[in-house]
């Protein structure tokens, strides 16, 4: 797998449509980063990923980072398993970086 700035990208998901959920993935344990760069600025949406009993893991909205409206990201840890991630606009790429434990 390729390298991020924290660790290595463990799941990667270009050119998103609007109200769809990926494909259930399998992370490992570890400190993760869930970034997310929108397809448009102008229409600024909300990603989330959930866990394997459909709990919400962490929400993103894209006017939420270095370039609002365009990308956003957010920390959160995971014990490992299995995850999906649905967004509500268009998004250009939603990449999940970890770093294992």
């Amino acid at each position: 797998m390729a390298r991020s700035s924290l660790g290595t990208i463990a799941a990667s998901f270009p050119n998103r449509a609007a109200n769809t959920t990926t494909a259930a993935f399998t992370l490992t344990a570890g400190l993760a980063e869930l970034v997310v760069r929108a397809a448009d600025p102008n229409d600024p949406g909300v990603v989330t990923l959930l866990d394997s009993a459909s709990a919400t893991v962490v929400t993103v909205r894209t006017s939420q980072g270095d370039f609002p409206g365009y990308t956003g990201s957010a920390y959160f840890v995971t014990r490992g398993g299995a995850y999906t991630i649905s967004n509500t606009t268009p998004i250009a790429q939603l990449t999940i970086n970890l770093q294992e434990e």
